[in-house]
């Protein structure tokens, strides 16, 4: 089977599509807000992953991929609405410490005492 060359340029995604929507029902188009059951994500990676030996959780994607969001700058809510979760859950599962986000809380610790000085 050889590879074929696809544009992608004409694809075009709804607005609030997730990262993985569910799957349509019988006699259903795709929606592309909805999300699809999670653990068979998660089933579908391990066994995946096993095949070829590699040992990280699909999860632990996933979380580095949300702080990435997050670290970029993308604006908590949309974050969560991506994840499936509201934003209270996504900040306390997901946000997580890192050298950028540490860096940036120095800085304006740093501006708020030399603007008081």
């Amino acid at each position: 089977m050889a590879d074929a060359d696809v544009d992608t340029s004409l694809l075009r995604l709804p607005a609030g599509c997730l990262l993985f929507p569910g799957w349509p029902g019988p006699g259903q188009d795709t929606d592309y807000t909805r999300l699809r059951d999670g653990h068979a994500i998660s089933r579908t990676f391990k066994r995946h992953a096993a095949k070829v030996g590699f040992v990280m959780k699909f999860h632990n994607l996933r979380a580095s991929c949300l702080t990435a969001w997050l670290d970029a700058g993308e604006p908590v809510h949309v974050v969560a609405k991506r994840a499936g979760h509201d934003p209270m859950t996504l900040l306390s599962s997901y946000a997580r410490w890192t050298k950028k986000t540490d860096a940036k809380v120095a800085n304006v610790l740093l501006a708020m005492s030399e603007a008081s000085v």
